[in-house]
């Protein structure tokens, strides 16, 4: 749950780092916020996440003042982009592990 912090070359050279870490054969899972395909899906998907933080206990302020830090201080990607980041840091196969709302798992192997 960090990559979506990381910007431009900087994630794709964390991503090369997994992968140079591992052995043949071997799987890197990762778990991260995506963003939804459409603006419409952004819309949907930011308010839905407001409303959850504010069940659990953020005042409507600091809901607001987490959720405006979307595409400026951490910058998920869409899941097509996700799974092409794997590939071009060098994972033979990459793959959708779990999705649900805005978060993301996916997988890749040496």
């Amino acid at each position: 749950m960090a990559l979506h912090f990381l910007h431009g070359p900087d994630r794709l050279t964390a991503l090369r780092k997994c992968h140079d870490a591992l052995k043949p054969g071997g799987v890197m899972i990762a778990f991260d916020n995506f963003a939804p395909f459409t603006e419409t899906g952004k819309t949907v998907c930011l308010e839905m996440w407001g409303r959850y933080q504010i069940k659990q206990g953020k005042s409507p302020e600091e809901s607001r003042a987490h959720i405006d830090r979307y595409g400026k201080a951490y910058v998920p990607l869409d899941p097509f982009a996700e799974i092409a980041l794997l590939k071009e840091s060098g994972f033979s196969t990459a793959e959708i592990l779990w999705l649900s709302n805005m978060q993301i798992g996916v997988w890749g192997m040496k």
